[in-house]
This record gives C-alpha cells, structure tokens and sequence, in this order.
C-alpha cells in the first residue's frame, strides 16, 4: 500500500507521458450528469479546444474506474473550476463523505469499492471509515463492499461487515433482517454467509445466544 495517503485513495503516483486529453474529455453540456462526474466549466484548455455547449468532464469517475489523474489537479491554482472539483475529490474515500447528499455518498462508496486498483489495505480502511461514521450503508453500498472482498479473497472481513452492521443497531434487529433480505441474492451469488449461519452470534461461556 506505498503510495497511498488518507487524503488520496488509490493514487499509484504520477503517470509519464499523460496529457490534457487523457484526463478530461469535451461532452455536451445537455449531457446527463451523474452524482458523481466532475464537470469543468468556465475555461478553456489551450490544448484541448471546446464550443460553447460543451464542458469538460473528468475522466476516470464511473464506477469501476481508477479515478480522476492526480496530475489534473496542478491546474487548480490556474483553474478554479479544477481547484472546485479537487475539492469535492478530496471528500473522496475520506470521513468527510458524510457530509455529502445521499446519492453522491452511495456513488463515491460504490465508486471506491468498485475501483480496480483497490486493494486489501484499502478495502479494510474504507469498511472502517463507514462503520465509524453515523449511518447504517444503503444495501447497495454493502453489496460493492461484499463484491470487493470476493474479487481481494478477503471473506472473514463479509464476516466483519455484517457484525459491524449488527453491531450499529443492537436495539433494532429488523433492521439488520432487512439488510439481510436485501442482500441474501448477492450473498447466494457470492457464497457469503452471515455470522449467524456460522454460530457466531452464541454468547461465548454458556451464556445463550445473543439478543438476536
């Protein structure tokens, strides 16, 4: 995991040889726009030349992707359309993505999750990161983390994922079934388990199971 720091998730250092047109691309402006894609407006890249109803999108932000050039964002002193969309990245994969509206926090999770060059280190920081926060993840944020930790073979941490989730709402089980019942096609799919088909929920000395 060298190279990465907790601002920056997923950075593999610079990239020799990139140039303006292999990180941003030049769309229509009546282009639908995703929660996540990063618009660049107000400017013009000298070499990269647009009309008048277009913009600049980054590239890399779709799910599944790598994530925008780190070298895009030595323009944001020059550009403040690119120092606003380094802004907003920063909040990336980071705990300030609880301040973001829902369906950015979804797609930015699912996003990092879904990342082709996330690896373990990083897929255990990021379950961490939402478990710290003040939220139970939508069902579909769990399954990219579910997905992850098949495609890094890392099943004992689905185990965690869902003690976590437990964990979070001791006091309201119906919560933690519906997740369950959400997830239970995903989990057939992927041959994950809950912690309670594997006995883990029985108090350890005797004690009976736990409250559920």
């Amino acid at each position: 995991s060298s190279g990465i720091n907790a601002e920056w998730p997923l950075r593999r250092g610079k990239e020799p040889g990139l140039t303006i047109t292999d990180m941003v691309e030049v769309i229509d402006k009546n282009t639908e726009k995703g929660p996540i894609d990063m618009w660049l407006d107000g400017f013009e890249f000298p070499d990269l030349p647009k009309g008048s109803d277009q913009v600049y999108k980054v590239k890399g932000t779709g799910i599944g992707e790598r994530g925008p050039f780190w070298e895009l964002f030595e323009f944001k002193s020059q550009y403040p359309a690119v120092a606003k969309a380094h802004s907003f990245w920063k909040q990336y994969g980071t705990i300030r993505t609880d301040y973001l509206p829902e369906e950015q926090f979804d797609a930015m999770w699912i996003h990092f999750f879904s990342n082709p060059l996330l690896d373990a280190f990083e897929l255990r920081r990021g379950v961490n990161i939402i478990h710290d926060l003040d939220i139970i993840p939508e069902p579909v944020v769990v399954e990219s983390m579910l997905r992850a930790c098949r495609r890094l073979n890392q099943y004992p941490l689905t185990v965690r994922i869902f003690e976590g989730i437990k964990d979070k709402i001791p006091h309201d089980p119906q919560i933690y079934q519906w997740m369950v019942q959400e997830l239970t096609p995903v989990m057939e799919e992927l041959g994950v388990v809950t912690p309670d088909t594997l006995g883990l929920h029985i108090a350890p000395d005797g004690k009976g199971p736990l409250p559920y």
